[in-house]
C-alpha cells in the first residue's frame, strides 16, 4: 500500500509547493464578497493585480500569483514587465527548490506507525462522510485505499493535485511562480524567500488529526460541488479582479474548513509578511519585487489591507 501511495504523491510533490500552496485553492468557497476597501480601488491597467509601496529610497512591488494556469496561457503584461525589470531583488513566499523536499514530505506526510488514512477517517467521520471523500477521490482516479499511507493533510493536497491534473493543468510546469523564479534567475536578480518549505510543511503536519480530517472532507466537497473553481480563479486573476478573488477564496464564513485553518494559513502569514515588508522598507534601498499566492492579496484580511492599516499606501498599478 505504501508503494501505491508513493507512486501517486512523490512525482507531484514538487508541484504542490511550486503552485504556491495549492491548499488555498482547494479549500476555497465562493459567493459573498467581503473584500476590503483597498481592493475596490480601480486598477490602472488590465491584467493580474500589482501594487506598489514607495518611500524616498525604496520601492516594493507586490504581485499576486495564480497557483497554476492552463498550458499556453499568457499573463505577463506591461505593468508586470516594467516592475519586474526595475527590481534587483525578487522575494517569493516559499522556497520550493529545496533538494530535501521529498525527504521532508515522506517524514511529515506518511504514516510510519501502522496507522492509516482510512483508519483516521473512520475514527472521526460518519460512514456517509467517509464515503463522500472516497467517491471524490475515486472519481479523480484513485480510491482512498490507494492513499492509505498518507496523513490527512497530505491526502488533502493530493486531491487538489489530482483534480487539477484531471482538468488539464500542467503542474509539472510549476505555473507562474516557477516562470517568475526562472526569469529572476536568468536576469541575475537576487532571490529570497519569506518562508522555508519545512516551516510550511510543519504548519500542516502539526494540525490536529481532527483539523486535518475536517480539511480533507471540506476539500472533497468543494471539488465535488465546484469542479470549475480553478477556472473561475484563473479568469479573475487574469482580469485583475481582486474583489472576485476575495469573494471566491474568503467570501463566506465556511469558505475554509475552520476558523483555525483560515487564521493559520492566511491571517497569521499575512501579519508576519506585513511586518517583514515594513522592515524591508526601512532596511533596504532600491526596488524589490515580491510575489505571493493570490489569496494573500485579496479579502478582508489581505496583506494589502494590513499594510494600509500600518500606515502604508499601496497603490494599485
Amino acid at each position: 500500500m505504501v508503494n501505491t501511495a508513493n507512486r501517486i504523491i512523490v512525482p507531484k510533490i514538487w508541484s504542490i509547493l511550486t503552485v504556491s500552496f495549492i491548499l488555498v485553492l482547494v479549500l476555497a468557497g465562493c459567493n459573498a464578497d467581503q473584500s476590503s476597501a483597498i481592493q475596490n480601488q480601480p486598477p490602472a491597467s488590465e491584467g493580474p493585480a500589482l501594487w506598489t509601496l514607495q518611500d524616498e529610497d525604496t520601492i516594493i512591488h507586490l504581485f499576486g500569483l495564480a497557483p497554476i494556469l492552463k498550458p499556453g496561457t499568457a499573463w505577463k503584461n506591461d505593468v508586470y514587465n516594467t516592475a519586474f525589470t526595475q527590481a534587483h531583488i525578487v522575494i517569493l513566499d516559499v522556497d520550493n527548490t529545496s533538494p530535501d523536499m521529498q525527504t521532508m514530505v515522506q517524514r511529515l506526510g506518511f504514516y510510519t506507525d501502522g496507522s492509516t488514512l482510512n483508519g483516521a477517517l473512520d475514527s472521526l467521520l460518519s460512514e456517509a462522510e467517509h464515503e463522500e471523500i472516497n467517491a471524490v477521490s475515486t472519481g479523480l482516479g484513485a480510491p482512498l485505499i490507494a492513499l492509505n499511507a498518507l496523513k490527512p493533510w497530505l491526502a488533502n493536497l493530493q486531491l487538489g493535485v489530482m483534480s487539477l491534473t484531471q482538468q488539464g493543468y500542467d503542474l509539472a510546469s510549476g505555473g507562474p511562480t516557477a516562470a517568475l523564479a526562472i526569469q529572476a534567475k536568468d536576469e541575475g536578480k537576487t532571490i529570497r524567500y519569506m518562508q522555508e518549505p519545512e516551516e510550511l510543511l510543519n504548519m500542516m503536519s502539526e494540525l490536529s488529526q481532527e483539523e486535518q480530517v475536517n480539511m480533507l472532507l471540506h476539500t472533497a466537497r468543494q471539488l465535488r460541488d465546484k469542479p470549475d473553481q480553478s477556472a473561475h480563479i484563473a479568469k479573475a486573476w487574469l482580469d485583475g479582479d481582486v474583489d472576485t478573488i476575495g469573494a471566491i477564496l474568503h467570501g463566506k464564513p465556511n469558505s475554509w474548513s475552520s476558523p483555525l485553518i483560515y487564521d493559520t494559513f492566511v491571517v497569521q502569514r499575512n501579519a508576519s509578511w506585513a511586518k517583514e515588508i515594513e522592515r524591508l522598507m526601512q532596511a533596504e534601498t532600491g526596488t524589490i519585487f515580491m510575489a505571493f499566492g493570490l489569496g494573500h492579496l485579496a479579502g478582508k484580511d489581505s496583506l494589502i489591507g494590513m499594510l494600509e492599516t500600518a500606515g502604508f499606501v499601496p497603490v494599485r498599478q
